[in-house]
């Protein structure tokens, strides 16, 4: 379980904060979907930032 500790720390603060209590909570295909929809809103919000 120790190395699952250590993961949490390369992820973004955010995406931590919504996905490890669903992860903790055993539900590992709602914790991927969640992390996915926020990489691509992050991604989303820096190309239009870039776009602009």
């Amino acid at each position: 379980m120790e190395e699952l500790e250590d993961f949490w720390v390369y992820l973004l603060p955010k995406v931590v904060e919504l996905v490890k209590p669903r992860f903790d909570a055993g539900f590992f295909a709602d914790s991927i979907l969640v992390c996915l929809r926020e990489a691509n809103a992050i991604l989303k919000s820096h190309v239009l930032a870039i776009n602009n």
